[in-house]
């Protein structure tokens, strides 16, 4: 058309109401939710009704003029780019907040400066009061008095060990707790942001933009990317051949699943849980995937597991079979092997289950060699081990935010760490949680007990007369064999176990786990049996052990260091000197009660230097250099800079990711957040514009008033 009709300007003045009274909505409806959490700013889209046909009849003289305006419905004001970015730190920020949390629960245990006398901790400082016992014992060779110094201040350091590790336990266990929380809250949010895909799919397909429920939606996505590093698409999902709509799809970032393609979370109407089953296993090494088309599923059996003989089964425990001839071979697909984490290990690891929408319907993924969705192990650098496939390749998976780094709390062992949790996490020998510390208090507390039992003690087959050749049962003075309570002759296998010594060498010591009818025997052997010529003075013994009612060295931990029963009940003593004694040509001894060079070289050993061994508490750690080199307090010293160094750093990555995450925040909001001013421009802006538009209105009514009329008269 060349000019718009006569009675045609009445619509661009009323489209032109229309346009601002809409825009005065919407500015309202900003203003309404300016305080609203999650609420993304609106505007009203515009443009103008134009038509470029021609009348029949238009010639070179005709001007065109638009129609008016049209209102195409509002709109939210957001940068997908800023919401990118703030999620990746958001992940990063929630990473680097939980682990130092953690680190400052366990720096309340452990850093432990002021707490005890002259700058030193509590375990520290207890360490100086057991050498200046020994000091004071060194002085008083021979006094019961002093003896029971030593052996109370050793009593009050085992009281410290035990409770520095009952309250790592403690940490670890509210870290377990607070893993499960996390994860049901995960659970919810996927299940929310599948919910709100739904409802947002089925309004777009009435024409709603459903602008509130996005919302809603990007704020479940920002809250889910502290828990865990996502990627966040948008594609277009056919409904038909001549309609679609949008479709939101959310990845673990960086993830590689079985099929090479990111690991799906919510996948449109569809999304997944995380789970924990307990024990993860790795695919079954003897599985033969050339049996059947698809390695994990019959997609003509409705995706339940597949046996190697190509039968299925939807029971997870029977898809995760073994040969009970051979536990390292099986027939499921799935499979615990040696190379499987243990269930210590991997009481955390975790799991993505199959997508499903509402009703509980499996998604159907062509993309996939199955045609279903599968279950998915997450990979080490994620939550669990790496995700291996039966030809061997390994797809591992880097997920920030606060789940890994409970679990790696949970987890991880720094320099303990084993050549397996090496090949699942190629850094896991730098990462140290909660059992790092432990390992490093264990360590300590071990090398200290083995050092100074070690000092205490003298192979029984030297001290003893050991009644004949080959030794048969220990004797007394007069040659006669000693008794049990029953009236039977004791002999010297019902008491004693060959140990070795740190040198390598066979010593033969009383049993350490022994029964209470063993204790006896070994009491009244100790009471009453032939020493050999020289070692009179021997009343040696373990002084510390695993539980406070036993002798046993072994498996000594910070949990259970205890002071040894024998050292308990006074049957054993520090020995001042462990040198034989100089024997006269009349069998008479001469006296040790004066040496003392076995209390000095015990106080000695509180400043040598030592090397501490990984190997020593955790018999497969990768490592082969000493974890620490010092003295007993250095070394405390050193794990309480460990941690100092650890809090520090993560301490400032939590203050960089902190501010960066508001810087982006800033950004977004000055983008999607509601400005008072901003909006009140906006209202009076459209206020004037509807005042124009009703004005125009008015012009238009008296022109043609004149017009029509006007002309008559």
């Amino acid at each position: 058309m060349a000019v718009i009709g006569t009675f045609g300007q009445f619509t661009t003045a009323r489209l032109g109401i229309y346009a601002s009274q809409a825009s005065l909505s919407v500015t309202g409806n900003n203003i309404a939710n300016i305080n609203t959490k999650g609420y993304t700013r609106q505007r009203m889209d515009l443009v103008s009704l134009y038509s470029t046909g021609q009348g029949k009849y238009a010639n070179i003289f005709n001007t065109n003029v638009g129609y008016g305006v049209l209102t195409r419905g509002a709109t939210q004001l957001r940068d997908p780019y800023l919401d990118i970015r703030y999620r990746n730190e958001n992940s990063k920020l929630g990473a680097n907040d939980e682990k130092l949390n953690s680190l400052y629960q366990i720096g309340n245990i452990l850093d432990e400066v002021g707490k005890g006398q002259d700058g030193f901790g509590v375990i520290e400082a207890q360490f100086g009061k057991l050498m200046e016992a020994l000091q004071d014992e060194n002085t008083n060779i021979g006094s019961e008095e002093y003896d029971k110094l030593v052996r109370s201040a050793a009593s009050v350091l085992t009281t410290y060990f035990n409770k520095a590790a009952d309250d790592l336990a403690d940490i670890k266990d509210n870290k377990v707790n607070e893993l499960k929380e996390s994860l049901s809250d995960v659970n919810k949010l996927l299940t929310e942001i599948r919910d709100l895909n739904a409802q947002i799919r089925t309004q777009n397909i009435y024409g709603d933009k459903a602008l509130e429920l996005r919302d809603a939606r990007n704020l479940a996505l920002d809250k889910l990317s502290g828990y865990m590093n996502i990627e966040v698409t948008y594609s277009m999902e056919h409904i038909d051949q001549f309609s679609e709509v949008e479709k939101l799809t959310v990845t673990i970032a960086n993830s590689k699943g079985p099929d090479g393609k990111p690991i799906k979370l919510v996948d449109g109407i569809f999304g997944g849980q995380i789970t924990m089953p307990g024990r993860m296993p790795n695919l079954n090494p003897n599985y033969d995937p050339k049996k059947v088309k698809d390695p994990a599923y019959d997609p003509k059996k409705d995706g339940k597991y597949m046996l190697a003989d190509g039968s299925t089964t939807d029971d997870w425990d029977e898809a995760t079979a073994v040969d009970p001839a051979d536990p390292t071979k099986g027939e499921g697909y799935f499979n615990f092997d040696e190379k499987s984490p243990t269930e210590a290990e991997s009481r955390y690891l975790m799991r993505v289950e199959p997508l499903i929408d509402q009703r509980g319907r499996k998604m159907e993924d062509r993309g996939t060699a199955s045609g279903k969705s599968e279950e998915i192990a997450l990979g080490d650098t994620t939550f669990c081990g790496n995700y291996t496939n039966p030809d061997g390749t390994v797809h591992a998976t880097t997920a920030l935010g606060s789940l890994q780094a409970i679990r790696e709390m949970l987890t991880r062992e720094g320099e303990y760490s084993s050549a397996d949790d090496i090949a699942r996490d190629a850094n896991a020998n730098t990462k140290r949680g909660i059992p790092y510390y432990e390992r490093a208090l264990d360590n300590l507390a071990k090398e200290f007990a083995k050092v100074f039992n070690e000092m205490n003690q003298i192979s029984l087959d030297v001290v003893y007369d050991m009644g004949g050749n080959p030794p048969t049962g220990p004797v007394d003075k007069d040659g006669n064999a000693i008794l049990d309570a029953g009236g039977v002759p004791i002999t010297w296998g019902q008491i004693t176990e060959t140990v070795k010594d740190s040198k390598g060498n066979d010593v033969v010591v009383f049993r350490k786990q022994a029964t209470a009818e063993q204790k006896d025997m070994i009491e009244r052997v100790r009471a009453q049996a032939a020493k050999q010529p020289g070692y009179s003075f021997y009343d040696g013994g373990v002084l510390l052990s695993n539980r406070g009612d036993n002798n046993d060295p072994d498996g000594i931990t910070a949990a259970n260091i205890s002071i040894s029963d024998a050292w308990g009940n006074h049957t054993v003593r520090l020995l001042n000197t462990r040198e034989k004694s100089e024997v006269k040509e009349d069998g008479t001894e001469v006296s040790h009660t004066t040496r003392r060079d076995n209390i000095v070289d015990m106080i000695a050993e509180f400043t040598k230097k030592r090397d501490f061994i990984a190997k020593d508490v955790q018999g497969d750690a990768h490592a082969t250099l000493p974890v620490f080199h010092g003295s007993f307090q250095e070394v405390f010293t050193a794990i309480s800079g460990v941690l100092g160094d650890d809090a520090q750093a993560t301490e400032g990555k939590a203050e960089n990711y902190a501010l960066s995450t508001l810087d982006l925040e800033n950004s977004r909001q000055s983008i999607s957040g509601v400005d008072l001013n901003d909006e009140a421009t906006n209202m009076m802006q459209f206020s004037k514009s509807y005042s124009a538009a009703c004005r125009l209105l008015t012009t238009i009514d008296s022109m043609l008033d004149t017009l029509i009329n006007g002309t008559a008269r």
